[in-house]
């Protein structure tokens, strides 16, 4: 086998972290992949076993292993739910970036994504058009027998979800946002999702942090965070965009960074902390939490709204943030926030997941849909953008007449109160 000091270190980290599993299968029992498909490689347990066959030469790279291996949400269930603490996203995501160097196919849909969210114009491009896009001419360039098509069906791209008519959030802002009572500098680092997409969260989030008192510094170079380039094993082009996110934060000042993407946050957190860059990267939820404790909560008192509350993959299992977004809704809405059942369960976005897997994607959905449904509510809240694109599609499928909003959007509703 080929190697370099790179692959050596992920083959490591998941030789160190398998050797963990005790193939008890409690990963099983929360996958919500394995809930839909009922195989057991779509378990946490399966893919580990395969990874260390693959290790041992006994099972060989091609598309059927690398398609097992991407039909995986990243929701972090089995991780939480590990006894012996496995760490299986570090093993997925690892065993991608070796499989991706492994493959025969030097032009593979990894290498192509990768550049696709390392270059920010082309990425603006592909995302603001609607019908007629980049997409449209790689779709009709690459063969059908490409493991590009079988990966990424670019028609797909032109699902709702992804369709977005807004101009970008960096054209409608100024890089610095002053406020009138400054406490300090705050680094807001908007992601792709926001940027591009739902620019309307980060304008909320940016009236919020003003409003608290916090200068809000918005780089116009900042780009991907670098995690759909790690998850999709394209390690290479993930380390370019860690070294451009330092060189953003380092050419910029501040005293933390703020993010409304909780993959974001944790990709963010994790740069700094293996370069030894010392700024703390907070979640907005942290602040709005912090500023009704110490101000007391805001009363909606329109009693016609109904909500509920999503709980994010990334924000709950990823960030450990859980307690304060239904603080805030209850401090708002008192007895009119309903708690959905299995409130915690993966809505199936999974970013590029919801995208590449839309069956398995949409009848997880559906599961969440029902339960949003038994809540009786008119507006729905996450704290992540991704998810907001998938429920976005969900209730309007199932005609439900529910607005999605980010917690951040809590401030549009007390200007309008």
């Amino acid at each position: 086998m080929k190697s370099n000091s790179l692959h050596s270190r992920l083959i490591r980290e998941i030789e160190t972290e398998a050797s963990k599993c005790a193939r008890c299968g409690a990963c099983q029992s929360v996958c919500p992949v394995f809930q839909v498909t009922k195989r057991e490689q779509g378990v946490a347990r399966g893919k580990i076993a395969l990874a260390e066959a693959f290790l041992r030469n006994e099972v060989c790279e091609g598309k059927g292993l690398e398609k097992i291996i991407n039909n995986c949400l990243l929701c972090l269930a089995c991780k939480e739910n590990c006894p012996n603490n496995v760490d299986t996203e570090l093993i997925i995501r690892n065993f991608r970036a070796v499989l991706n160097y492994y493959s025969k196919s030097r032009v593979s849909s990894k290498n192509l994504w990768g550049h696709v969210f390392k270059n920010s114009r082309f990425l603006e491009s592909a995302l603001k058009l609607d019908n007629i896009s980049v997409f449209e001419y790689l779709e009709r360039v690459v063969p059908a027998e490409s493991g590009i098509r079988l990966r990424y069906p670019f028609s797909l791209l032109f699902d709702e979800r992804l369709s977005s008519g807004a101009r970008p959030l960096k054209s409608r802002i100024k890089p610095e946002i002053p406020s009138p009572d400054s406490k300090g500098r705050a680094l807001f680092f908007v992601g792709c999702t926001t940027q591009y997409l739902k620019p309307e969260i980060g304008l909320s989030a940016i009236d919020f942090m003003n409003a608290i008192g916090y200068c809000t510094v918005v780089p116009e170079s900042q780009e991907c965070c670098g995690f759909a380039a790690s998850v999709s094993g394209n390690e290479k082009v993930a380390a370019d965009l860690e070294n451009k996110r330092i060189k953003v934060i380092s050419e910029n000042p501040a005293d933390f960074v703020v993010t409304v993407c909780p993959t974001c946050n944790r990709r963010i957190t994790g740069i700094l902390k293996k370069t030894g860059y010392e700024l703390p990267v907070y979640d907005i939820s942290k602040f709005i939490a912090e500023y009704m404790k110490q101000h007391g909560g805001i009363s909606l008192c329109e009693e016609k709204l109904i909500v509920t509350y999503h709980e994010s993959c990334h924000l709950s299992r990823g960030l450990g943030i859980r307690d304060d977004p239904r603080y805030i809704l209850n401090q708002c809405f008192g007895n009119r926030y309903r708690e959905m059942e299995h409130a915690d369960s993966c809505c199936g976005m999974g970013g590029l997941y919801g995208v590449t897997h839309p069956d398995i994607s949409r009848a997880i959905l559906k599961k969440k849909i029902e339960a949003i449904r038994e809540t009786g509510c008119n507006y729905l809240f996450t704290g992540c953008p991704a998810c907001i694109l998938q429920l976005e599609d969900g209730v309007r499928k199932a005609k439900l007449g529910i607005e999605v909003k980010h917690l951040v959007q809590l401030v549009d509703f007390v200007e309008s109160s």
